[in-house]
């Protein structure tokens, strides 16, 4: 009896924590987002220079270059930082290639800006078109760094260092190993049959490999859908968003692993009182029991 209520009482709990905790739990941080949002603030801080380039040329507006110059430094500085922090997290030689050639372009951005920051304050017509041009290149070249880092995410996303990803796949295992257990007990104990009381309830060992089931079931498309969503969006060439609960994966995990102690503890108590019973042979001994009724009604 105090057995059957510490279970329960652990349920109820887990339940409680998975529904207070899922709305502020954490989200696993992917490398695609990471450097999506890297990406986005730098081409933000190049196209607003641009702009400010271009004015100036027209109003010789010089404050608002130096300002749009200094904003595009900083940021060009985080970006390098983010690639750098992106590669020590993947630890990967792929990404080292990638990263390099990602600050590389950055730096000749830098240097091309300033160098176009320069040509406008001393009016030289000449070497602004010279570092126009390099400022043009510098960009294609990063835009093919991201475009090699976008199809080696794509190729490989554990080696990314992508966690959200690989987090979620790694639950899908789990989930699966799950269900295909539930499966196998299901099929291997559908034939046992008998009831017992744990606290004030009475289960039967077939409900109970039902709620193993059940719980297997949700783990399962709750750990799956994120991951094929994370896929999905990995492969698309503008991202994109996905979505996800994640108390859904607790609410199986924790029916899965408590259908399992309950039909633990059911049948326990049905072998011990020696009533456990097998449905192939249940026709038989309800037709006796009923033969031995009748003949004592006879009686």
């Amino acid at each position: 009896m105090k057995k059957a209520r510490l279970i329960l009482t652990a349920i109820a709990v887990a339940f409680a924590l998975a529904f207070t905790l899922a709305p502020i739990a954490p989200t696993y941080a992917s490398t695609a987002d990471d450097l999506r949002a890297a990406d986005e603030s730098l081409s933000t801080s190049v196209e607003k220079f641009m702009r400010d380039v271009q004015g100036a040329a027209d109003s010789e507006d010089a404050g608002a270059v130096a300002a749009a110059f200094a904003s595009l430094q900083e940021t060009a500085a985080k970006a390098k930082a983010e690639f750098k922090r992106i590669t020590d997290e993947a630890q990967s030689d792929g990404w080292q290639k990638i990263a390099d050639k990602m600050t590389a372009a950055v730096d000749k951005l830098s240097s091309s800006a300033g160098a176009l920051k320069a040509a406008l304050d001393t009016e030289d017509a000449t070497a602004y078109n010279t570092a126009a041009t390099e400022f043009s290149n510098a960009a294609n070249d990063y835009q093919k760094a991201i475009d090699e880092a976008n199809e080696y995410m794509v190729n490989n996303p554990l080696d990314s260092g992508d966690t959200s990803y690989a987090f979620w796949t790694v639950l899908t295992v789990v989930s699966v190993a799950c269900l295909a257990a539930a499966i196998v007990v299901n099929i291997v104990t559908r034939n046992q049959q008998g009831t017992a009381t744990i606290g004030k309830q009475e289960m039967s060992l077939k409900g109970v490999r039902r709620n193993i089931l059940i719980g297997a079931a949700i783990f399962v498309a709750s750990a799956a859908i994120p991951t094929v969503q994370i896929y999905y969006v990995m492969h698309q060439a503008g991202g994109g968003n996905y979505y996800f609960s994640w108390y859904w994966p607790v609410v199986g995990a924790v029916l899965f692993v408590a259908g399992a102690v309950q039909y633990a503890i059911v049948y326990s108590k049905v072998k011990k009182a020696d009533t456990l019973t097998h449905a192939d042979n249940a026709t038989e001994v309800a037709k006796a029991a009923a033969s031995a009724a009748s003949q004592k009604t006879k009686k």
